[in-house]
């Protein structure tokens, strides 16, 4: 809402409270009201539920205009400030509104304490999610714009079933929701995932979760692995590896390639380990990377079916 608009309505209410006086003993008196002890405190008791909105109109036109100014400058943390000086300040509110029922300050103190600790057992799930946004914003353990991965036993995620050689694959197969976090609440994070679907995730289940977060500032590169499978009839075992650097030459090859295992008797699997850059698609890198493998593999299959013809017309 405007602050404009914010500020209009604070004067609209703060009128009301100066007309309170001479409208409500009219209505009272028609509706047959005529004790003026009774209409005085009618008026009394309105007066002070009209105070209490127009410091909660003001505490939140406040913690607004907090979060409007410091916004380009604080960012997220801006929304952190605005709220806090907002829940304080209605508690101030409250407060010092029941001042003028009679209530002293020890006593009110006292029965402050003796509520915060009863609203406190019963609103714990709230308050520590509460607790956890303020943490999660003021030390950054996620931002807005970071893209993770919710490793969490509190957050159930049961993958497709693999076909049964993945298991012995040197892939990184990566438990957890994946998605990038679009909003950071108070009470529960919004993370838009990779199908685009919204997940919404309670800060405490958050903040007790391992994350695994995909644009780290400590590191801009990533490594994929790229395997692939040759028939050993078709091949020669000890040029093999060679063949596979020379086809991947115009790739950050960091690791091999090498003959990373036999995936039966009849074929083996050769592995090569890329940096890409965080920023950069690596499933089309990857993707360009097993096209040359496998156009490799065809080009030797060929050779060798030619050389075998050759040699059985000669």
């Amino acid at each position: 809402m405007r602050l404009s608009l914010r500020f209009a309505i604070l004067i609209f209410l703060s009128f009301l409270v100066v007309v309170l006086n001479f409208i409500i003993p009219y209505i009272l008196q028609g509706l047959g009201i005529t004790n003026q002890s009774t209409i005085s405190s009618v008026i009394f008791y309105l007066r002070i539920v009209l105070y209490i909105f127009i410091g909660l109109w003001i505490v939140s036109s406040i913690a607004e205009a907090i979060r409007v100014y410091s916004q380009k400058r604080l960012g997220i943390r801006a929304n952190v400030i605005a709220n806090s000086v907002k829940y304080f300040g209605y508690v101030l509110v409250l407060l010092l509104i029941l001042l003028p029922l009679g209530v002293s300050s020890s006593t009110l103190i006292a029965g402050s304490t003796f509520a915060g600790l009863i609203v406190g057992l019963a609103l714990q799930p709230v308050l520590s999610n509460f607790f956890a946004g303020l943490l999660i914003m003021l030390t950054g353990y996620i931002t807005v714009g970071d893209k993770i991965r919710i490793v969490s036993t509190q957050v159930p995620f049961y993958p497709a079933q693999f076909p049964a050689y993945k298991y012995f694959s040197t892939d990184f197969i990566e438990q957890g929701y994946k998605g990038t976090v679009v909003e950071i609440d108070l009470f529960y994070s919004r993370i838009l995932l990779e199908n685009l679907r919204e997940l919404r995730v309670p800060n405490i289940v958050l903040l007790n979760s391992a994350v695994l977060d995909y644009t780290s500032k400590y590191s801009e590169e990533q490594v994929i692995n790229v395997r692939a499978e040759f028939p050993l009839t078709f091949v020669d075992i000890s040029n093999l590896e060679n063949l596979v650097k020379e086809e991947l030459k115009d790739f950050n090859v960091i690791e091999g390639p090498y003959i990373n295992e036999q995936s039966d008797k009849d074929h083996v699997i050769v592995l090569a380990r890329l940096k890409v850059g965080i920023n950069e698609d690596w499933r089309k890198i990857k993707s360009d990377a097993l096209k040359r493998l496998l156009k490799l593999r065809q080009e030797l299959i060929v050779k060798k079916q030619q050389d075998s013809q050759q040699i059985k017309n000669s």
